[in-house]
Parts: structure tokens; sequence; C-alpha cells
């Protein structure tokens, strides 16, 4: 393994990682998945979205993040 990807499986690592605190760091799945859209963007997306189904199939989008000024 040289430099390079040493530092991508770092990164990678990192992302996780915040990621998994976003959804950890509260009991509110909407708020989890906001959490979420904001650590994905702008270090691994341009835009994030995210939507949940209910019980009876109604979707609802409970996040929509664009890049950051």
């Amino acid at each position: 393994m040289d430099e390079d990807d040493a530092d991508a499986a770092l990164d990678q690592l990192a992302f996780a990682t915040r990621s998994a605190a976003a959804l950890s760091s509260t009991l509110d799945a909407v708020e989890g998945l906001r959490r979420v859209c904001r650590v994905l963007v702008p270090g691994l997306a341009d835009w994030s979205a995210a939507g949940l189904v209910d019980e009876d199939g109604a979707a609802e989008r409970v996040c929509l993040t664009p890049t950051r000024p």
C-alpha cells in the first residue's frame, strides 16, 4: 500500500465515522438523515437528497442539501 492508497483509506474511514456520528447523534430518523446529507455535501457529493416511505407507501422528502456557497 502506497501513501496515496493510505490517504484514500483514511479519507474513507473519516467519512464513515462522520456519517455514523451524524446518524447516532439523534433518535429522530428525519434529523439523522438531514445530518447525513450535510456530511455528504461537499466532501462526497455536489448535492444530496433523502426521503422516507411510511407504512402506507407514501414518500416524503426530508432533506435536500445543495452545495454550500
